[in-house]
């Protein structure tokens, strides 16, 4: 046996050898990720559930859609009034908070 042999049968063990221990690495990333995806399936599994409960519950909750074409107009002017004073409350809430927050940003630049 010639040292050519020898250096030969060193390098192609080596090659085994790394093969084997990258393989054995991406066995067990492999394996890693499919927990990681059962785990993912679950909680989509629960958020889906949770989305489906939310949406049935909002349906539930909201109002009959009828045709108002004879109902007595003082109703609609009473229920547009409250539907503007809620927006106009929503308005101003959130002009409050804007007003807020550049206030911390004109504080914060100076």
């Amino acid at each position: 046996m010639t040292w050519w042999t020898l250096v030969w049968w060193v390098l192609a063990l080596g090659a085994v050898a790394t093969f084997a221990l990258v393989g054995l690495r991406l066995w067990r990333a492999g394996r890693g990720l499919l927990r990681e995806l059962s785990a993912a399936g679950r909680a989509f599994e629960d958020l889906s559930r949770s989305i489906d409960a939310a949406t049935a519950a909002q349906t539930a909750a909201q109002e009959e859609i009828r045709p108002t074409l004879f109902d007595d107009p003082a109703e609609h002017r009473a229920r547009i009034l409250t539907l503007r004073l809620e927006r106009d409350e929503r308005r101003a809430r959130r002009r409050a908070s804007h007003r807020a927050t550049y206030e911390r940003w004109s504080a914060f630049n100076r």
